[in-house]
């Protein structure tokens, strides 16, 4: 089961399903794709962009152009190796490489995520830099977005394994930090930067082990 990427009524959409189909009214995808550890590194990836939402109507076309050319620059790769790679290639002189992690922020993590970093910048010979979320989005965040578009994004999205209510409400803390995700990522696809979003998936040391592995494949 190999993910692969359709055009359905001129829509980009990723799924690992063998014969499935976008889910009626369709959705666009903003150049998402999941990380599951196993042979071959397969991976699914997800429809995230509601094409009736109010105010969406740019933002899909310039969803679309991101997922488009990824699509192109990935060729017959499909994998998330092929992704990674093709996305890894936008990167130009005088660009630098931001890695996103809207994971737990704590040693462990650190040291796997700034292997990865390093593995960009060792073979890439680029500027690279690495910024827990949602934290980094009121510092280096506001840069990604209204500064030059010279970044070349990978966004890190998981499930978390433990999550609290926020008290009076009806959701958690774990779905205002996917919210925050969601939205940074939108509104960098609406500034057309090149980005790309990576979900780990609810065993996150599995995750950032296959991610770390793809990547180094990817960079040589």
């Amino acid at each position: 089961m190999i993910a692969r990427s359709d055009m359905s009524a001129g829509e980009p959409w990723f799924n690992t399903a063998k014969g499935a189909r976008p889910s009626p009214g369709g959705r666009k995808t903003v150049a998402a794709i999941r990380a599951r550890p196993g042979p071959g590194m397969r991976h699914s990836c997800s429809r995230i962009l509601p094409l009736s939402a109010p105010g969406n109507a740019g933002l899909a076309a310039q969803s679309m152009k991101n997922a488009a050319e990824l699509a192109n620059a990935a060729g017959n790769d499909k994998s998330l190796v092929g992704y990674l790679r093709a996305h890894l290639n936008r990167l130009r002189a005088g660009d630098y490489f931001a890695l996103l992690a809207y994971v737990e922020m704590n040693e462990g993590h650190e040291e796997q995520l700034q292997t990865i970093r390093h593995a960009v910048r060792n073979q890439k010979r680029t500027a690279t830099c690495l910024g827990f979320g949602p934290r980094f989005l009121h510092s280096t965040g506001q840069a990604y977005k209204g500064g030059p578009n010279t970044g070349v994004f990978l966004q890190l999205t998981c499930d978390d394994a433990q999550d609290l209510p926020v008290p009076g409400q009806k959701y958690t803390f774990g779905v205002v930090k996917a919210a925050q995700a969601r939205g940074d990522f939108q509104v960098l696809a609406e500034r057309n930067r090149r980005a790309l979003r990576v979900h780990l998936g609810a065993d996150l040391q599995a995750g950032l082990s296959t991610l770390q592995a793809a990547v180094k494949q990817a960079t040589n």
